[in-house]
């Protein structure tokens, strides 16, 4: 390099040497740096013994397997509800209110008390809440998509009963309806995946891939929607997704990072490997 030719962002330091002074960090820079590195280390390796610990209770492959991707998922749970919202188009607030474990009851009640144009009385209000619980507990292990189905038609039921005796805010905005329905099958994804057992999680999610499968292979109908209503084909298998269906490119790499390890391997092995791509992401 020429003498008194220094490129952008350097300066002369002596014998014609350039040095970048803005890159220059004191010793007390460096400590801290490499004391906040083998911190990062040290809480990875209390991570990676408390992960082994856990699928070391599984002698099945498979269900070491469905830990991993629960573990992910878990880590990553803000950024996946964050990008549900946001692909099903829904108000920012709902984040906050999907993850409580009464999310349902509060979702259904702010909507008849705003939407539909009166709050639910006690009667009312015990038939939502039995029918989140059961709902939630979901012995049937039906998929999120169903469960919804079966509260719209409750809603619906009790918004029928009170057409003649009260005031409502007919009609009932469709929207409004949409984002309830959508932010309720996200409460139920969420518990699916943070409260239930492998068993449980393995079924649901094969009889989700199977109902989606099944529309899929329906064919397009042409039909039209009463009061001008846009058609939107297969509308139900848009819908038809567990939980990992809407992680980011990066969680999704580590899902399918999960799914290539080899389960061929014993289940020690196995679960070494399975640890350590989850320590990857």
């Amino acid at each position: 390099m020429a003498y008194g030719s220094d490129p952008a962002g350097y300066h002369y330091a002596f014998d014609g040497m350039y040095c970048n002074v803005d890159a220059i960090v004191s010793q007390e820079e460096e400590d801290a740096r490499e004391a906040a590195l083998q911190e990062d280390q040290l809480e990875k390796h209390r991570l990676r013994l408390k992960l082994t610990k856990h699928l070391s209770r599984f002698e099945d492959n498979e269900k070491v397997l469905l830990q991993g991707r629960k573990f992910l998922l878990r880590e990553h749970k803000q950024k996946l509800i964050k990008r549900y919202i946001r692909i099903e188009a829904l108000p920012a607030p709902y984040a906050d209110v999907v993850t409580q474990k009464d999310a349902i009851q509060l979702l259904v009640g702010e909507y008849f008390r705003n939407t539909v144009g009166f709050p639910l009385d006690f009667f009312e209000q015990s038939t939502i809440d039995s029918l989140a619980i059961k709902l939630s507990e979901n012995q049937a292990k039906d998929t999120a998509y169903s469960r919804v189905a079966d509260l719209r038609r409750c809603i619906f039921d009790i918004i029928d009963k009170e057409a003649n005796n009260k005031q409502l805010n007919l009609p009932i905005n469709s929207e409004d309806t949409r984002q309830l329905l959508s932010a309720c099958r996200l409460s139920l994804l969420i518990n699916d995946y943070i409260s239930k057992s492998p068993s449980y999680q393995l079924e649901v999610r094969e009889k989700t891939m199977q109902a989606f499968a099944y529309e899929m292979s329906m064919p397009l109908e042409h039909a039209t929607m009463p009061n001008g209503k846009k058609y939107i084909p297969r509308w139900k298998a848009r819908h038809l997704h567990t939980l990992d269906y809407y992680a980011y490119a990066e969680v999704g790499k580590g899902l399918k990072r999960l799914e290539s390890v080899d389960r061929g391997k014993n289940v020690i092995e196995y679960i070494i490997d399975i640890v350590e791509v989850c320590l990857g992401f």
